[in-house]
Formats: C-alpha cells, sequence, structure tokens
C-alpha cells in the first residue's frame, strides 16, 4: 500500500477556500491518488488529488466553503493495492464573511 501523506499543511485560508498542501510518500509502485477529507459537523466530503510524484510537493484548492466555520481535514494516499493511513486532523476555521449591506 501507498505511504501517508507528510508534511500536510493548510494554506491560504479565505472565506470559501482553503488549500492543502502535502508532500507524497511511495507509491508501492503504483499509480496513486490522495483523498482528502473535509469534515464540517457530521457531513463529509471527499476531494481527490493527482499524485505530484514521491517526495514532491501537492496542492489542491477546496472550493465552495462556508464562512466563519470549523473544518476537520484529513487525507490518504490510495492506490490499487488499498490505502495508507489516514493523517492527523487538521482544525480551522474559514474567515468570516463581509456583511452585506442593500
Amino acid at each position: 500500500v501507498p505511504a501517508i501523506p507528510s508534511n500536510v499543511t493548510v494554506t491560504d485560508v479565505k472565506q470559501t477556500s482553503l488549500t492543502v498542501q502535502w508532500v507524497a510518500g511511495y507509491d508501492g509502485g503504483l499509480k496513486q491518488t490522495f483523498l482528502i477529507m473535509i469534515k464540517v459537523g457530521h457531513i463529509m466530503r471527499s476531494v481527490f488529488a493527482p499524485d505530484p510524484g514521491y517526495g514532491k510537493s501537492g496542492n489542491q484548492t477546496i472550493e465552495d466553503l462556508i464562512p466563519n466555520t470549523e473544518y476537520s481535514i484529513s487525507m490518504s494516499a490510495n492506490n490499487s493495492l488499498g490505502s495508507s493511513s489516514v493523517t492527523n486532523v487538521i482544525t480551522l476555521t474559514t474567515l468570516k464573511g463581509m456583511p452585506y449591506f442593500s
């Protein structure tokens, strides 16, 4: 199975988006993809990200988030042999939205 992604961080947190960055581990000799899990409350959303290559840094922007909301982010690597362990959870809050004046 592929190795767990390392150095997972969340950057560029905005009102409705954020970027997840990681370093890809060994893929076990097979093509791998990365599964990013975004949880808010009891709702889980998953986004697949491409493999940047062994030892290389990957990033994926996650959009359509809710302003001023707490999210939990984790990820794993997946290929035809199975899935890596899941990374530690990163918890963050998106930025507050701008007030709307009519």
